[in-house]
């Protein structure tokens, strides 16, 4: 993007479609989104596979469950974009907007403008109740305090976690309630996994390495960061 672009200007509507959209994609992109959707590919053609990711991506549900984990100001930057036509994004909203583009519910243009295809407005107007809004925050924290645990703790009892998610006014987590809400987090979202009373990072599941470091610290106690500190731990690390 030219260094330049520093406000938000409107041109006319190029009117995106997302099938065209997808159709324009290499065969390793299109693979890529079938992935995430947990589309079977293999026996596709390239615009097969591209009518089959147009047809999953239009589903309700299925964009519900995708826009479910993003934070407020991503959301926030997609419902601004949803109502421009084309436009060059300034850098902020460079940065919130990537992960529709990744999804496929923004074109990015070679000339740097930004446009949602017509298709994301229908969706998200169907999705975009109060219900889902109060569960998209529900996840979006939850996710905020996975970040903030991986960088102090790795490991830590179930009541523990809650209680650094239960300190943010209007929210509110059991020990109990948190298995279900944390299997609402897509897996490639999803770092952690529940084991014996603990939420703990997979990538580190190993019974030695937890017990060495849940030894190693007892004389320490845990820290409990506060809200300020989890939202920056998971914006900024």
């Amino acid at each position: 993007m030219s260094a330049s672009t520093t406000k938000t200007k409107n041109k006319p509507s190029r009117k995106p479609v997302l099938l065209d959209y997808l159709k324009a994609f290499t065969k390793d992109k299109l693979i890529f989104a079938a992935r995430q959707l947990c589309i079977t590919y293999s026996k596709l053609k390239k615009d097969e596979l591209a009518e089959k990711i147009c047809t999953e991506m239009q589903k309700p549900e299925i964009a519900a469950k995708r826009f479910a984990i993003m934070p407020d100001e991503n959301i926030q930057a997609f419902e601004a974009a949803l109502e421009k036509k084309c436009f060059h994004p300034t850098y902020s909203e460079y940065a919130l907007l990537l992960p529709f583009i990744s999804m496929g519910y923004i074109v990015s243009y070679p000339d740097d403008c930004f446009e949602a295809v017509k298709e994301a407005r229908t969706v998200y107007k169907k999705i975009n109740t109060a219900d889902f809004q109060a569960h998209r925050q529900q996840l979006a924290w939850l996710l905020d305090c996975i970040t903030a645990m991986s960088s102090l703790h790795l490991i830590l009892p179930v009541e523990f976690f809650c209680e650094m998610y239960n300190q943010k006014a209007g929210f509110e987590l059991t020990p109990e309630a948190l298995p279900q809400l944390l299997a609402e987090v897509p897996n490639n979202f999803n770092p952690c996994a529940i084991k014996d009373g603990r939420i703990l990072l997979k990538k580190n599941d190993s019974d030695d390495f937890y017990t060495r470091l849940e030894q190693g610290r007892k004389p320490f106690g845990l820290y409990l960061p506060t809200v300020k500190e989890i939202t920056m731990l998971s914006h900024y690390g």
